[in-house]
């Protein structure tokens, strides 16, 4: 009887163990919703580093939470939007990693390349995050081909394009005014070699055809003017190709 009792008795609290568990596991669950509820407000509000914190503090306390991929983006999106873009590469290809079967791998992998994209600067200077913009849009299009965000993508890649290359352009309008004329031709090719998807080709080869003209080679001088004049889109520059041609028309 004594042993029937005992045996009652731990059933009993086997039971009242795991109601227990049950109880601890649902409010987990609901503590994570709530945590990323409020860690969402905190970002909507433009309250970044309160958003970084609450964020934070759901990743690593609810790790096996169905919010954690969640909580991780809104990490990630905290330190965008606060423009820490160092960090928010970092916290972006967390999700890449460590959260492969997530949805929100699509959006991490284009805001990885929007991060460089946004520490671009301006073609005079350092072209290091452009290229690294580049490459990372390249691989989120050829990841995904058909995403809604493939069209802004590939508006950015241009983007990015098209500053190298007005960068090879002034390289080579610098060396042009200094007279080093070599070293000028050989910008404004890059650009027609590298570049040739992008506008700054019709400027490249005026450039060329002032470096050939210091040169003495008028006739492919002159070729050079003719193709800004037939297919250059810029006016202005139409003009001044056109001014180039009267002016060495004149001089024989």
């Amino acid at each position: 009887m004594k042993v029937r009792s005992l045996f009652i008795l731990m059933i009993g609290v086997a039971v009242c163990v795991l109601g227990v568990q049950c109880a601890t596991s649902q409010k987990k669950e609901r503590s994570a919703k709530d945590q990323y509820q409020l860690a969402s407000e905190y970002l909507a509000r433009g309250e970044y580093i309160k958003a970084i914190e609450a964020f934070q503090a759901l990743v690593y306390n609810f790790p096996g939470s169905e919010w954690v991929d969640d909580g991780q983006y809104g990490l990630a999106e905290s330190y965008f939007r606060s423009k820490d873009y160092v960090n928010a590469v970092f916290e972006y290809e967390r999700i890449v990693n460590d959260f492969s079967m997530s949805p929100l791998v699509e959006k991490a992998q284009f805001k990885i390349a929007m991060c460089y994209f946004k520490q671009s600067l301006d073609a005079a200077r350092d072209q290091k995050n452009t290229y690294q913009a580049i490459q990372a849009f390249l691989t989120f299009l050829e990841d995904y081909p058909d995403s809604p965000l493939a069209k802004e993508a590939r508006a950015k890649y241009s983007a990015c394009r098209a500053k190298l290359a007005e960068k090879a352009y002034k390289n080579g309008e610098l060396y042009l005014k200094m007279g080093q004329t070599e070293a000028a031709l050989l910008y404004f090719r890059e650009v027609l070699d590298t570049f040739g998807d992008t506008s700054w080709i019709h400027y490249a080869r005026y450039g060329i055809g002032c470096a050939l003209l210091k040169q003495g080679k008028k006739d492919e001088a002159r070729q050079a003017f003719e193709q800004v004049v037939q297919n250059g889109a810029d006016e202005g520059l139409k003009r001044k190709a056109q001014k180039k041609l009267k002016e060495m028309e004149k001089g024989g």
